[in-house]
Parts: structure tokens; C-alpha cells; sequence
């Protein structure tokens, strides 16, 4: 008997030291936890309430336990929780014996209706997109299956949820489980016009006095000089004006390294709706702040949405991109192509954030104007103020910054009938000069050189790209450190500069600028010129009035000029610094580019070189090693269009251009001085 006895005592006692290293060892798996506490102490809850106080205890511990870890294996792995669940009968018994503080932690099945919510993650080098599902106005994190694929533009989607509520989770195993109600949103424009901000800048319990003083938040954000306020002031060119408060400092009952968001929010809430005496504020925009950086991220916001977090920055440029996000913008991105400016996707790399010329991208530089397509989703630029361009020809758009004028803001070209399009602007100045130390500058932006071109897509919501049309210009030398978007510092188009695309056969030339306006050449190789088809002479500054025609007749190109009264410079009389005079004719100093901007068979280049002091001469030189020479009283030469054309090409354009080269060997370019097309 007394045998029997001891080997049950044994048995008991390994038992229970078993089950204690299994719920308190770290090492073993979620599921092994979760499922121990399942199996093994499902009666143990079902008899709380005739447990003693130590017992309670321990089971209060155990359900706490319980829920973290399902939360934790719910974010890995929702499926699988299916298997550490209690069945719907065992939770409803549970909830009716345990009491409101603990029968919390017990799961909860729900079957109801809810909206989604897309919450974009900004890391400082790296994004992500979470959802958030919003019941009985109430949010709640979204762990869904892996197979689940919620597509971009998903924001304030109605859902119906069947699934299971654990703390602030909800959590849908199956791929049924969560039910899109209508259709994601497309970007579409929307006036936006007024609004107020409610900024909360909150604490933690372990360090309480670390927080962001709201008189330094008020300043960035409603200051009429560099704030908030003025920057959406002047990007919308009056139209929208934003206003608001900051409140706190609210310590929240959290370490400081906790980075549950919707906790804080929460906690934030609770505080601020006793300051506004409302018994909610779920309607107002709400910005939490922190001056804590312990998170992963920098930033938070919901697209389309009314919440926003900022993580230790109190910055302009975060603010602005991230009350973008819940204006429903996406990322300003760039798209590097190699050593081209455009070339097939698949051939590219896209950079996240790479627009460093727009608040949605990396505007680690200067806060700058939105470009013009985001404006336009904004409501800021009319229909009228964007010109649809499917034409060769010569557009004037007048620069992005400034609200006056009658010409329209940017020209947009179809690329397919797919929805793709470039969108073309021009800019003058940047509202906000800003050197970040973080990110020093190596190279100065040129935002006012030229023009800038976007590539969008306007059926769905997808990011923007900006396109580098001086691609590979970076500068490697030593003392400069490359950071991953420095190449797209000078992506602008200069001036004379061809944009081309090969696979659609758009080209853009900038012909040239003012404070006032730019002018623009649009070319499209589908377009068929008539016989004695020429560009007029407002193209590009004709200083010499070459004049161009082809001769169908003999398939050649004609070049004709009046020389100058000094016959020294039969081509170009009137470059900058006097190149004209007896003193800049040296050797090797002035050179004239043709080129053929046919992407089949060239480029081709010719150069037309000054050669010596006193009896300058000038060579026309082909890639074939032919050459035609000119002498000063030469008025005209005429080019091979055979150089230049093939049977199944209808047209080629070529170029005339003079480069000069100062002493140190820099080749700078000036206008052109003749263009002609061959057909």
C-alpha cells in the first residue's frame, strides 16, 4: 500500500514539474505553451470560481500568458492558431464563470462587419503596409492568412469579418474568413480644402519627462514662416488651409519600448477626449508624437484615414508625408534604368522614396512642391491645367510653384492605352532650402534647371516614378559619399537635352525657359511629316538662320546659312564669351555635333572642329571616315540622309550642335543651331 502510494506521489510530482517547465521554459514553441494551457488547465478555469485566492492567481498568469502568446503566433502564423483555440462552447462557459477582468483574455468569436484600414509603415530605410480593421469604432490589428492578398487602394473597404477577437487583434485564419464587401478605391481626385489637426504628444510611464514640449510642436506645425501650415499653403497655392492644437504631454501607462501604436492611440484618446469634454474623438485627425525613437519605424499614418504617429522626429517633412498618407497619397518613388533614361520595366530598378523633389519621397533636400499629378489628385490643378498631348508640336506650361498665369502647369503624354502616361513639369525655385545633417548634400539639386519627368499610372494606385534623364551623373570622386538616390539629384531636363523613349517613340526636348514659362518639343515617330517638312526656326535659337530643307529628289539634307561679315564663324556667329574672335579661334576649342536620335540605328555623331589660328578650316567627319571640308566663305553643305534612314523607318531627325571646351578639357553644350528630318 504504502509502495502503491509513493510511485502515485512520484507520478504526480514528475507531472507537475513536467507541466511547469513546459508553460516556463522560453525555449519550447508558442504552440507547445498554448497548448498546455489548453489542455491541461481547461478544468482548472472552468473551476475558478471555486479556486482559492493563490489558485486564481495562477490562473489569471496563465491567461495572460495564453493570449500573448496566441497574439504572437497569430502574427506568424494564423492558421495555425486554429489548433490552440478553445472550441465556441468552452469559451462562452468560460466567460460566465470568469470575471470581467480575466474573461478579457479569453478569445472571442465574432461574426460581423467592419472597415478596413491600410496603415503605411515608413521606416527610415525601408516600408510596409499593415491593415487595421476598424468594428463597432473600436481599431483593431488585422492578422490574416498568408494566403489573404489585399490589394493597393484597400483603405476604408467594408469587410466582413468572421474570425476571432484577441485583445486588439483580429484574427482571420482562413482566407474565407475575410470578405471584401466593394471594390478598393482607384486614386481619384477630391477637393481638399480645410482642415484641423489634433497633435498629441505623449510620454511613457518610465520616462515621463522625455517629450516633445507642444510649443515646439505648435511651431512646426502652424508657424507662418517654415511649418506645416505654410507648406500646404503654398503647395496648393492658397486653396487649403490646415489648422489645429497640440495637446499633453499624456503619459501613457507603457514602457517606452513598447510600440504597439493603436495602444498608444488609445491610451491618447482616453486623455484627450477629457480635455475636449467629448465621449469620442474617433472623428478628429489625430497626430500622436513622441520624442522616443526605441520603434523600428519613423512614421505611421492611414491612407485615406485620420490617424498619423510620428516616432521621435517632430519634423516638417514627416508631418507632410505623412498627413499625405492620409489624403491618399502613396510614395513619390523614383526608377533608375542603368545608363538609360528609360528602358523596359522588368530592366529597371525602382527606388522606394527616390523622388527627393516631393514630400511623398525623400525630402531629405528641401521641402518641395508636390509634382503636378499629385496636385491634381489633391484638386488643386484643374482638368484644363494639365494638357493631354498625343501630337508632335510645341507646348508652353508655366512653372509649378507659381499660382498665376494662364498656361497650364504640366503636360501629360498617353505612353499606351493602358493608362501609363509622362507627366512633364517644369519648376523655378524650392519654397523650403533645407540642409538635414544627416543627409548632407553632395551635389546641388538642379530643381530649377529644366524639366521634370514622371511616369504614372492612373488606374490604380500605384506609386509614381521619377525618371533620371541624366542617368549615371553621380559623383564617385573621393570626399563624396554616394547615398542610394544621389543620381536623380540632377534629373531635370536640361535645356536642348532629348528625352527619349525607344519602345514608344516619344521624344522631349526642352527648346528653352524663363522665370515665366518653358517651352517644350514633343516628337512621336508614329507622326508623318508632309514633303518639305521642316521644324520652324522658334525651335531652338537659330543664331546663324541655318535654314534646312530635303531633297527628295537626291535623298540628301541641305544645310544653308549667311555667313557672317567677318566670315570667321560661317555657322554659329553670336556664342557666349566672343568664340567668334580672332582670340578663342584655337585649336580643338569649338566642336558641332550631328546626330541621329534614331534609337535603331544610332546614335551617330559628327564633329565639325575648329583646326588652327590664322586659316581655320572645318571638317565634316562620319562615322565612316568621310569627311567634307568647309571653309569659312562655305554658306551651305548638304548630309546623306542614307547615313541616317532605312527602308521600314519613316523618319530620322538630325541634330546640329556646337560644344566648346575651356581650358581644363569640359565640354559645355550650346544651343542648336540646326535641325533637320530625313524621310
Amino acid at each position: 500500500m504504502k509502495k502503491s502510494l509513493i510511485l502515485t506521489l512520484i507520478i504526480s510530482f514528475t507531472f507537475l514539474v513536467s507541466s511547469v517547465f513546459l508553460l516556463t521554459n522560453p525555449k519550447n514553441k508558442l504552440t507547445t505553451k498554448t497548448s498546455a494551457i489548453r489542455q491541461d488547465n481547461k478544468s482548472s478555469i472552468m473551476n475558478y470560481q471555486k479556486s482559492d485566492t493563490k489558485g486564481k492567481i495562477q490562473i489569471g498568469n496563465l491567461l495572460k500568458e495564453r493570449q500573448q502568446s496566441l497574439i504572437e503566433l497569430a502574427k506568424k502564423n494564423p492558421q495555425k492558431l486554429k489548433e490552440e483555440m478553445f472550441d465556441k462552447e468552452t469559451v462562452m462557459e468560460m466567460k460566465t464563470v470568469l470575471p470581467d477582468d480575466l474573461s478579457v483574455f479569453v478569445e472571442e468569436y465574432i461574426n460581423t462587419d467592419g472597415k478596413l484600414r491600410e496603415v503605411i509603415v515608413d521606416g527610415l530605410d525601408h516600408t510596409d503596409t499593415e491593415y487595421v480593421v476598424n468594428i463597432d469604432d473600436r481599431d483593431y490589428y488585422l492578422a490574416t492568412s498568408s494566403k489573404q492578398v489585399l490589394p493597393m487602394g484597400s483603405s476604408n473597404t467594408l469587410v466582413h469579418v468572421n474570425g476571432i477577437k484577441l485583445d486588439n487583434y483580429i484574427i482571420t485564419p482562413d482566407i474565407e474568413d475575410l470578405k471584401l464587401n466593394n471594390n478598393p478605391t482607384s486614386q481619384s481626385q477630391s477637393a481638399l480644402t480645410n482642415d484641423t489637426l489634433y497633435i498629441i504628444s505623449v510620454s511613457f510611464r518610465d520616462n515621463p519627462e522625455e517629450f516633445f514640449p507642444i510649443t515646439e510642436i505648435d511651431k512646426k506645425l502652424f508657424d507662418q514662416t517654415k511649418s506645416v501650415k505654410e507648406f500646404f499653403r503654398l503647395d496648393s497655392y492658397g486653396k487649403f488651409n490646415i489648422d489645429g492644437k497640440a495637446y499633453g504631454n499624456y503619459v501613457l501607462d507603457l514602457p517606452s519600448t513598447n510600440c504597439d501604436y493603436l495602444r498608444w492611440s488609445d491610451l491618447a484618446d482616453q486623455q484627450l477626449k477629457s480635455d475636449l469634454h467629448l465621449s469620442s474623438v474617433s472623428h478628429l485627425r489625430r497626430f500622436y508624437v513622441t520624442s522616443n525613437r526605441n520603434c523600428p519605424w519613423a512614421g505611421l499614418a492611414y491612407m485615406d484615414g485620420n490617424r498619423a504617429w510620428d516616432a521621435g522626429y517632430n519634423e516638417v517633412s514627416l508631418y507632410t508625408h505623412e498627413l499625405g498618407h492620409n489624403y491618399g497619397r502613396v510614395h513619390a518613388n523614383s526608377l533608375g534604368c542603368n545608363d538609360k533614361q528609360i528602358d523596359i520595366y522588368f530592366k529597371c530598378k525602382e527606388i522606394e522614396y527616390g523622388n527627393i523633389f516631393d514630400t511623398m519621397g525623400h525630402s531629405w533636400y528641401g521641402d518641395y512642391h508636390s509634382i503636378s499629378y499629385n496636385k491634381y489628385l489633391y484638386g488643386w490643378l484643374t482638368n484644363d491645367q494639365i494638357r493631354n498631348v498625343d501630337k508632335t508640336g510645341i507646348y508652353e506650361i508655366s512653372p509649378l510653384e507659381i499660382p498665376e498665369g494662364n498656361l497650364p502647369k504640366a503636360i501629360k503624354i498617353p505612353i499606351d492605352h493602358d493608362g501609363n502616361y509622362y507627366y512633364i513639369e517644369y519648376r523655378t525655385q524650392k519654397d523650403f532650402p533645407r540642409n538635414d545633417p544627416v543627409r548632407p548634400l553632395t551635389t546641388e539639386p538642379n530643381i530649377d534647371k529644366g524639366l521634370f519627368i514622371n511616369l504614372i499610372y492612373e488606374y490604380a494606385r500605384i506609386q509614381p516614378k521619377l525618371l533620371d534623364s541624366t542617368p549615371n551623373s553621380y559623383d564617385d570622386s573621393p570626399g563624396h559619399t554616394r547615398l542610394f538616390d544621389d543620381d536623380f539629384i540632377d534629373s531635370s531636363l536640361v535645356r536642348n537635352d532629348y528625352f527619349y523613349d525607344q519602345n514608344s517613340g516619344i521624344g522631349v526636348i526642352l527648346i528653352d525657359k524663363s522665370p515665366d514659362k518653358a517651352r517644350i518639343l514633343v516628337t512621336f515617330a508614329n507622326d508623318q511629316p508632309q514633303a518639305g517638312y521642316t521644324y520652324p526656326d522658334s525651335v531652338f535659337p537659330n543664331k546663324a538662320n541655318v535654314s534646312v530643307n530635303m531633297n527628295q529628289q537626291t535623298n540628301m539634307l541641305n544645310f544653308s546659312w549667311t555667313a557672317s561679315p567677318d566670315r570667321s564663324c560661317p555657322l554659329y556667329c553670336d556664342p557666349p564669351s566672343g568664340y567668334c574672335t580672332n582670340d578663342a579661334l584655337k585649336a580643338d576649342v569649338n566642336k558641332l555635333n550631328i546626330t541621329s536620335c534614331d534609337p535603331n540605328i544610332g546614335p551617330f555623331s559628327w564633329d565639325l572642329t575648329i583646326k588652327g589660328k590664322s586659316q581655320p578650316k572645318y571638317y565634316l567627319y562620319s562615322n565612316t571616315d568621310k569627311n567634307v571640308s568647309l571653309t569659312p566663305q562655305d554658306t551651305s553643305f548638304s548630309f546623306p540622309c542614307s547615313e541616317v534612314t532605312s527602308p521600314n523607318i519613316a523618319m530620322r531627325e538630325v541634330f546640329i550642335r556646337i560644344w566648346t571646351t575651356d581650358a581644363l578639357g569640359n565640354k559645355n553644350p550650346y544651343p542648336y543651331v540646326g535641325r533637320g528630318v530625313c524621310y
